[in-house]
């Protein structure tokens, strides 16, 4: 069985942040997409997140009702800022990685992708002097701001990923 580049890089060394912008270059490459220097670093943290190990019996939609009960509940700026960074982050990481799994449910792709958007959309529409003391959401505000005018490229080219890195 041969290896692919992915992981006879990993193998040998490369660290995973590494390993993960050349994905999302190649992906980009792939597609003819380019997108700004600050959603490429975001996509690259979307894989350091999504790798983690989740549960599997845990239901995409479901996951994201529940992220958006708690941005709707949420009083404060910060925390709904939080939310609403996870909602649109999870939404993201299902369209790019999982858009099989939308198929065999009971919400449609653009559904999730409407509100995927709608969540970096209210995230970009924040005045970042509410959040000056942030650095995180300092960073969330003006990526999210780029994000909402790229957004389906960047979901081709996490979808291209996961064709490049196999």
């Amino acid at each position: 069985m041969t290896k692919s580049p992915l992981v006879k890089r990993m193998i040998y060394g490369a660290s995973a942040i590494d390993v993960f912008r050349k994905l999302v270059k190649m992906g980009e490459a792939e597609t003819s997409c380019r997108l700004p220097e600050e959603v490429e670093y975001y996509l690259v943290r979307l894989f350091l997140v999504s790798f983690r190990i989740n549960d599997p019996r845990e239901v995409p939609e479901r996951r994201l009702a529940t992220i958006y009960a708690d941005v709707r509940e949420s009083k404060d700026t910060v925390t709904q800022l939080h939310y609403l960074h996870e909602l649109g982050f999870e939404g993201l990481k299902l369209l790019g990685f999982f858009p099989e799994a939308i198929v065999h449910r009971n919400v449609s792709e653009s559904y999730i992708f409407a509100m995927t958007a709608a969540a970096y959309e209210s995230i970009a529409a924040i005045d970042t002097k509410r959040v000056k003391g942030n650095s995180f959401l300092r960073f969330l505000v003006p990526t999210s701001r780029q994000l909402v005018t790229c957004l389906p490229e960047a979901v081709l080219v996490l979808r291209q990923t996961r064709a490049v890195g196999g």
